[in-house]
């Protein structure tokens, strides 16, 4: 999907409204794809390399295939991540139905860019509207591939949205899998742009661990450093010794032991002079 996404944004320099409009000098589709085509390259390759890396020290030697297949490494980063609990549900194939979804979009992408392209391509923008300064469409453009385009382009954008929500979930599975640490981070970044790929690579190497006993030991390790601090959970006590680690520290000296009632007199002796002795 990653291609199709590049492709719609450097796609967005090739309308001709955008030249009459702004006075910028429009792109050519074909090069909007020869540069969507080189980005992806790139994220191909890296993208490749990690979830092969990945299957083969997950021991799924008859998935690495799958990281070379587009649409097929979108289920193989399901069956690395495993099953995924999600508030308090769990799917066990979530590769499967991120990969359903890229299909359907793919398609609606197909529906609505294909006649887009047709259209510019073959300059059926350039009739100006009268007493607008515009460009419309002329005649001579197929009235149902117009309509293609109109349907596609709505279906596209609805579909869009839950592809985007299917996918901040495979995300999630497999970033906390693999790195649980910062796995909320990877998400969005990956969510907002097309650079997973370059994650993936980047903690290829990384054991797969269980995300939920990642946590309860993460809890753990909070008890234990509470119980080991009192006075400071975060660190050693505020007297610069650890209570269960060493010896206890010194109590704080009594604000009000100049009133202290106790004799303070040397030998312990009783001053008669004393006024406090009066009440006692």
């Amino acid at each position: 999907m990653e291609l199709f996404v590049l492709f719609s944004i450097f796609f967005s320099f090739c309308n001709p409204l955008l030249g009459v409009e702004a006075g910028f000098r429009v792109w050519d589709c074909s090069t909007a794809l020869i540069v969507s085509l080189c980005l992806y390259a790139v994220i191909y390759v890296f993208k490749a390399i990690a979830l092969s890396t990945m299957a083969k020290n997950a021991g799924k030697d008859k998935l690495v295939w799958c990281a070379f297949v587009p649409v097929a490494s979108t289920y193989l980063m399901g069956e690395l991540a495993g099953d995924t609990r999600f508030f308090n549900h769990t799917f066990k194939k979530i590769g499967l139905i991120a990969m359903i979804t890229e299909i359907v979009v793919i398609l609606a992408f197909l529906c609505s860019y294909v006649p887009q392209y047709y259209i510019i391509d073959g300059g059926y923008y350039l009739e100006p509207v009268k007493g607008s300064g515009g460009l419309q469409i002329v005649d001579s453009v197929p009235l149902w591939l117009f309509n293609l385009y109109k349907v596609g382009d709505i279906v596209y954008s609805i579909l869009s949205w839950i592809y985007l929500f299917v996918f901040v979930f495979l995300y999630i599975a497999i970033f906390r899998t693999y790195y649980a640490r910062g796995h909320v981070l990877f998400t969005i970044i990956s969510a907002l742009f097309p650079v997973s790929a370059f994650f993936l690579f980047a903690i290829r190497n990384n054991p797969a661990v269980n995300y939920e006993k990642f946590m309860q030991e993460q809890m753990e390790r909070m008890r234990r450093a509470q119980q080991g601090n009192p006075y400071n959970p975060y660190g050693n006590t505020p007297y610069g010794q650890d209570s269960y680690n060493g010896d206890a520290p010194a109590p704080p000296d009594d604000p009000f032991d100049e009133f202290s009632s106790q004799d303070k007199n040397e030998g312990g002796k009783k001053d008669d002079n004393d006024p406090d002795d009066f009440f006692n």
